[in-house]
């Protein structure tokens, strides 16, 4: 049984300006994606919230880390559901920083 504390709650601010590749790249990535599975950690986006085990974000700081940001960010998503610019927001924010 999984404990509260063993998640990580983190709040994704809302990104003015998408950048513009992204943006293309995340319309056709969600018309690709299999609506059929429930991601296991499912992204709030009303409350624009990612909560996603210790564990795993540990795992996803470690890609980030050695050099494989693009990897991370669609792990991010595929266990969310959320998009891929939410995916790099959270990334940027809550793995990348925490490095320096």
């Amino acid at each position: 049984m999984t404990m509260e504390s063993d998640f990580v709650t983190r709040k994704i601010k809302k990104r003015d300006y998408p950048i513009p590749l992204l943006k293309q790249l995340d319309t056709l990535h969600q018309s690709q994606k299999d609506k059929s599975q429930k991601p296991p950690y499912p992204y709030d986006a009303k409350r624009r919230i990612i909560r996603l085990p210790r564990s795993v974000e540990q795992e996803l700081r470690q890609l980030a880390q050695n050099g494989k940001k693009p990897e991370a960010l669609k792990r991010v998503s595929e266990l969310t559901g959320a998009s891929l610019i939410v995916s790099k927001d959270y990334i940027d924010t809550y793995l990348i920083k925490t490095l320096f």
